[in-house]
């Protein structure tokens, strides 16, 4: 059974994780594209993720990144 410490630390460790990474369907809210398309990216390696359980998570890092670098070049409420 876990201690009350055990689970601070582990929700600590839990709660730092969530602000690395992000669901892929927020990923796609964010880059304004499908979540098919945000796997897509995934297994082309433009995008960093990690399989957690059964879902994927994208490193906010790298979704940063990818804004940023088509921020230039986008139009006006077109995907990313």
């Amino acid at each position: 059974m876990a201690t009350k410490v055990q689970t601070s630390k582990r929700q600590t460790h839990l709660q730092r994780l969530a602000a690395l990474i992000e669901p892929v369907s927020d990923a796609a809210d964010m880059l304004g594209v499908s979540r098919q398309r945000v796997h897509e990216l995934i297994q082309h390696g433009d995008l960093e993720a990690v399989k957690i359980g059964k879902g994927w998570f994208v490193s906010s890092l790298s979704l940063q990144e990818r804004i940023e670098k088509f921020a230039d070049r986008r139009q006006p409420n077109s995907p990313i």
